[in-house]
């Protein structure tokens, strides 16, 4: 960390470590989800439950956290409906429908390409900061998407040169 210009204090390392742990639970959620998905349940069901409760822990933990005043005002009631309407029921419903009907290989990567995304809108609409490091890993992350994604179309081909081999 100190090599790209953090401190290596305790909570930056806490912090590194939440992230992989919720990256960790995200690979788990979507693997864990395909097959809640094939019962037949619908993606958008299950999208809106998780973030029902989600929603709730959330709420619950900002009453403890933030001052009452800072929890209701105009600007967070229309970002919260932006973030319910467009980010959670069309991203996440997408999503998980995405993964019932691919797998959960095609939608996970989009899970690595919606930051890069993120950072350009960053950097036109709010003149954000993107350095050297910024390119770098986005050079990393799209050469790693390229490559599982090419593994699993080779699979596939694969897969249906053989069924129409043994057809013949």
């Amino acid at each position: 960390l100190p090599a790209l210009g953090v401190n290596g204090t305790a909570e930056a390392l806490l912090a590194v470590f939440v992230i992989l742990a919720a990256e960790a639970g995200c690979v788990f959620g979507t693997m864990r989800s395909k097959t809640v998905l094939s019962t037949g349940i619908n993606p958008f069901v299950l999208n809106g439950w998780q973030m029902l409760i989600g929603g709730a822990m959330l709420v619950l933990l900002s009453l403890f956290t933030e001052s009452a005043t800072n929890l209701f005002s105009p600007t967070i009631s229309l970002s919260w409906l932006y973030l319910v309407l467009l980010g959670s029921l069309a991203g996440h419903g997408s999503y998980y429908w995405l993964v019932r009907h691919a797998g959960p290989l095609l939608p996970s990567t989009w899970t690595y390409i919606s930051p890069i995304i993120a950072q350009f809108v960053g950097y036109y609409f709010l003149a954000e900061y993107v350095s050297g490091y910024s390119f770098l890993g986005l050079a990393l992350v799209l050469f790693g998407v390229f490559f599982v994604s090419r593994a699993t179309l080779l699979t596939n081909w694969l897969k249906k040169q053989l069924e129409v081999s043994a057809a013949s």
